[in-house]
């Protein structure tokens, strides 16, 4: 293979929120489903290593939770693009999530270890009022 064929790994690793749905700043109920499109690029890829989650603030100071939700995609390459779709259902009754909702998308790196992973990249927070 030359090297106009050969993938190069980015020199740096971003995630870019591009849109959500509904827009920040809504009011959201138990029924919402956020939808949001990602851009990515993973320096250093490596398949099957890296993730996309959605994490919303709580009352711990620093604390983040994702409540049930586990059906994350799973990056297949240095490069791209995701949607992804997060209800609103696997965060709405948890007490410790704080209101207004606040949730950022993070890019996750996952760790030799099952279930553990570190944050390589964020997007800015986001703000949504709730119903009651």
């Amino acid at each position: 293979m030359d090297s106009s064929q050969t993938e190069l790994s980015p020199a740096t690793t971003t995630l870019k929120l591009v849109s959500i749905s509904p827009t920040a700043g809504a009011t959201l109920s138990v029924d919402t489903v956020l939808s949001a499109d990602l851009e990515y690029t993973v320096q250093d890829f490596e398949p099957s290593r890296f993730k996309i989650l959605a994490q919303f603030d709580t009352d711990r100071s620093g604390r983040t939770t994702d409540g049930t939700f586990k059906a994350y995609p799973v990056l297949k390459s240095a490069a791209g693009k995701v949607h992804f779709c997060f209800p609103m259902t696997h965060v709405w009754s948890r007490p410790e999530v704080t209101r207004p909702f606040v949730v950022r998308f993070y890019l996750n790196r996952e760790l030799g270890e099952k279930g553990r992973s570190v944050v390589i990249a964020r997007t800015q927070a986001l703000a949504f009022a709730a119903t009651q």
